[in-house]
């Protein structure tokens, strides 16, 4: 593909990801991609067969930098605790400076039932790779005796993501919370598995 072609594939993700970060994906039709973009039908299914093949490739997008970000400078931590926050952290400000992205993943998230197989598969692929690395964090507290050996490390995790997730959700609807007070109530959840 040419740089043009490049462009224009990129220019239909961009908007994708803006309309879809809205709208959400059922309710963005292709008219509107379409319209946001200023290329035509053909153009679009040039580079992509259908709505989906869109929806799928805005999702491998963000796989390819999500975790990144998330885990951005948790090895360089040594303490434990501040390993999972440095996680919490890192969301908290991924929210705020890629908006579309973390908008459009919620929004996914809540319709993913309503989603293709292969939308829900993806991702289930990156909740799973984010809950993973936490577990293992945890699971390591457990070996070192920080955390306690009654913790189950994945459902821990898979807790603690919900409470981010719950919390950035509450926050949005509560402009006047901090990122302190989403970061405060996540810490104290945090605390109670540490002996």
């Amino acid at each position: 593909m040419g740089k043009k072609g490049e462009k224009t594939r990129t220019e239909i993700l961009d908007a994708a990801l803006k309309l879809f970060s809205k709208k959400g994906f059922s309710k963005t039709s292709v008219s509107e991609l379409l319209n946001e973009t200023n290329i035509t039908k053909g153009g679009l299914y040039w580079h992509f067969d259908n709505k989906d093949a869109i929806g799928l490739a805005v999702i491998q997008t963000i796989k390819e930098t999500w975790l990144p970000h998330i885990l951005y400078g948790v090895e360089d931590e040594k303490d434990l605790k501040k390993k999972i926050l440095r996680i919490v952290e890192n969301r908290i400000i991924m929210g705020k400076s890629e908006e579309s992205a973390s908008s459009l993943f919620i929004m996914l998230t809540t319709e993913a039932f309503q989603l293709e197989q292969g939308f829900r598969k993806e991702l289930m692929d990156i909740f799973s790779k984010w809950r993973d690395a936490i577990a293992k964090i945890i699971e390591d507290g457990i070996k070192k005796r920080l955390i306690r050996k009654e913790v189950d490390s994945k459902t821990m995790a898979t807790t603690i993501i919900g409470a981010i997730e719950g919390t950035l959700l509450l926050s949005q609807l509560n402009k006047k919370a901090s990122d302190d007070e989403v970061f405060d109530s996540i810490n104290r959840l945090v605390k109670g598995i540490f002996i």
